[in-house]
């Protein structure tokens, strides 16, 4: 593995004078970032430092409390977190011809992939606008409902900011995930089933389903409820859906996370549209807003979808 040189090469590091850092990476259990490094003088060793600067980040590039800043060749990191974005440095102890000897800062962003914590913080005079969270305008659970827009419950007497999403659903490998959010307390935690457990909440389309909501710190609860609508191909797109589902025929209201498509649908035709509504409530009490993004998925195949989805044995 190449290191970064504040003088000559690495094959010369024995050769010259200079501090020398090696790119970070994670412990066995992703817990801990792990970096190391060293400084030569004439081509000997001589006492050093490492210092960095690390950032930890949830799915949405938010980052997840302040950039943590100091001393040493391992950093503890909160658990959950979807990415870290760290710069190390390494520096001599004692000056050398008049100076501290140091390397060049090595900045670089290492992907932990849980998406079980969102800290995203919401800016009250910045929401996200409605380009960045919908692909259709129209909801199909309730037609006269925009896109992207806040809707609070009139009797709730709640006074305090209200999360939203922040993104569009996400398609990426045959999996769908819901958008990511950002809310008022910046802290918000997954509940429900583990993700790959043995005890899914149902299976569907041959893959397992997982229940999921997000307690926050500020006493919100955030519920995300699933509603996908296939087009097959030459379906009517301002028409009735081919096939849909949703709270009527999702087990729990499809309070879920994210959901997998089968490798089958690489020979779909036609469109899907996701739509994820988010229900908040207070001290889990009654629902205090809802709000929604969608994405449209369009395939490039000839088959209709609606046998794959549906709960056939």
């Amino acid at each position: 593995m190449a290191a970064l040189l504040s003088h000559g090469t690495a094959r010369g590091a024995a050769r010259t004078t200079g501090c020398f850092v090696r790119p970070p990476s994670l412990n066995f259990n992703k817990s801990k970032l792990v970096a190391g490094g060293y400084c030569v003088v004439g081509g000997q060793k001589v006492s050093s430092v490492i210092h960095y600067g690390v950032t930890q980040e949830d799915s949405s590039r938010y980052a997840c409390g302040q950039t943590l800043n100091g001393v040493g060749s391992t950093v503890p990191l909160k658990s959950g977190i979807y990415q870290v974005t760290s710069t190390f440095m390494v520096a001599s102890r004692s000056k050398f011809k008049g100076k501290i000897l140091r390397s060049r800062p090595l900045t670089s962003t290492l992907l932990i992939g849980s998406r079980v914590l969102q800290c995203g913080k919401l800016n009250q005079t910045n929401t996200p606008t409605t380009t960045k969270v919908c692909d259709y305008q129209q909801i199909y659970t309730f037609p006269d409902v925009a896109c992207g827009s806040l809707i609070k419950s009139p009797n709730s007497g709640y006074t305090g900011g209200y999360p939203m999403w922040s993104s569009k659903p996400f398609y990426q490998n045959f999996t769908v995930y819901a958008p990511s959010f950002i809310s008022p307390s910046g802290s918000c935690s997954r509940v429900g089933d583990p993700p790959n457990s043995e005890h899914p909440a149902f299976t569907w389309m041959g893959t397992g389903v997982f229940r999921a909501y997000w307690n926050c710190s500020d006493g919100l609860s955030i519920f995300p409820l699933l509603y996908v609508y296939y087009y097959a191909p030459g379906a009517n797109p301002d028409g009735p859906a081919t096939c849909s589902y949703g709270e009527q025929n999702l087990w729990l209201g499809g309070e879920y996370s994210q959901f997998q498509l089968p490798l089958d649908s690489v020979g779909w035709g036609g469109k899907l549209y996701v739509e994820w509504r988010m229900l908040v409530s207070y001290h889990h009490g009654a629902y205090i807003s809802q709000t929604y993004a969608d994405k449209v998925i369009s395939f490039t195949g000839s088959n209709n979808a609606c046998y794959d989805m549906s709960f056939h044995s």
